[in-house]
């Protein structure tokens, strides 16, 4: 049985794309699922698995993957595990290595309020937001322009249950009718000014700052397609060195001003009136769903995590391609017929599948299995 090197908490594609990469390098891993599901799972670079339920038990962790003679280093996949463990960063540090140097500093990110308020505070380009806790704050947003996006200030499951991740509002009717209904929920929303420019126009900022505070490792990548259209996550994506230097400054100066160290991604829209890039939002202490692109593209940014964690020397940054694109092909086809873009940049590289791949094909194979079964199970005709 391989030896354990790092644990990956969380079993999703985010997770299998942290597999994949740090396999790359010889790092054997185990997977954490709370679920007891998900591609990650079926991948032949698990080295060891376990079915936690909503467990968060360092120590029990430890003893049921049986590391109690070693330290192994800590990916977390999941944003509630960031906020859970966050809170209590001195078990997890006694139990693994991790890169949960400013936990305190995290858990404001984490919040869409916090992370406007960090961001107005260190200079970084943000568009303008106001925060609705109650109706008395309805008047915050006269002074907004039209259009803007509607999004919870932290991720809640019952806004999650009734409501999409976000909302593009192009009326002010509809903007109090939605925070009427969404005060239900008592989650505090965040009302931002709508960048304009296409879902290509969204860029990301993979970054790793050591425990020292230096920056190890710097990606730039760009999205082509998302699902919805317009408010939804990456359906595609590929690298983008040509900005590289420009995203980087900016990302830099943001965390070198508020001491972050850790990993984290930073989300970008580049304004197609002015050409700038402004700071849309943080992905904290985690791997981002698309991050994958970076390892297919030459960065090694989660093997520079790796050996940070574990102590180990960490080389140079080595300049990384724009050759693949990484595409979850379901989502891919829905936003292409939904809302056809005026032009697809996926189609630059080559294509990557996000599930599928021939080295490593049984999260592929489940995973467009199921889907054709429901799509088969759902258009059956019921017998007479």
């Amino acid at each position: 049985m391989a030896e354990i090197n790092a644990v990956i908490l969380g079993s999703g594609l985010n997770a299998l794309g942290v597999l994949r990469a740090l396999a790359a390098h010889r790092v054997h891993c185990a997977v954490v699922s709370h679920q007891g599901k998900g591609p990650a799972l079926y991948s032949r670079h698990v080295a060891r698995q376990l079915k936690s339920g909503s467990s968060l038990d360092p120590s029990y962790l430890v003893s049921a993957l049986g590391l109690q003679n070693r330290q192994c280093a800590l990916f977390l996949t999941e944003e509630n595990d960031v906020a859970a463990i966050s809170a209590q960063p001195d078990q997890w540090n006694t139990c693994f290595r991790t890169y949960l140097f400013c936990p305190d500093l995290a858990l404001r990110l984490l919040n869409k309020t916090d992370c406007d308020q960090l961001a107005s505070d260190h200079g970084a380009p943000a568009p303008k937001t106001a925060t609705i806790m109650g109706p008395a704050d309805y008047a915050r947003t006269a002074t907004l322009r039209l259009p803007c996006v509607l999004k919870p200030a932290v991720r809640n499951e019952a806004y999650s249950q009734r409501f999409k991740k976000a909302y593009r509002i192009d009326d002010r009717a509809e903007l109090q009718r939605l925070l009427k209904e969404m005060q239900q929920t008592s989650v505090p929303m965040v009302v931002q000014e709508w960048i304009e420019g296409e879902d290509s126009d969204i860029y990301f900022n993979l970054l790793y700052v050591g425990r020292s505070g230096e920056l190890l490792r710097s990606f730039v990548g760009r999205k082509t397609l998302c699902w919805p259209p317009a408010v939804g996550g990456t359906a595609a994506c590929i690298a983008a060195p040509e900005h590289h230097s420009a995203i980087t400054q900016l990302s830099q100066h943001f965390l070198e001003s508020m001491g972050f160290r850790g990993l984290i991604g930073i989300e970008y829209k580049r304004d197609i009136r002015d050409g700038a890039f402004y700071l849309i939002e943080p992905t904290v202490y985690r791997t981002d769903y698309q991050h994958e692109v970076a390892a297919l593209n030459g960065s090694d940014w989660l093997y520079a995590a790796y050996l940070d964690m574990m102590q180990r020397p960490v080389p140079a940054q080595k300049p990384y391609s724009k050759s693949r694109s990484w595409i979850d092909y379901p989502a891919t086809r829905y936003s292409r017929q939904e809302a056809p873009p005026r032009i697809d940049h996926t189609r630059d590289c080559a294509a990557t599948d996000a599930h599928f791949r021939l080295t490593d094909p049984l999260p592929g194979l489940i995973h467009y299995g199921g889907f054709l079964w429901s799509r088969i199970h759902r258009h059956r005709r019921p017998t007479p």
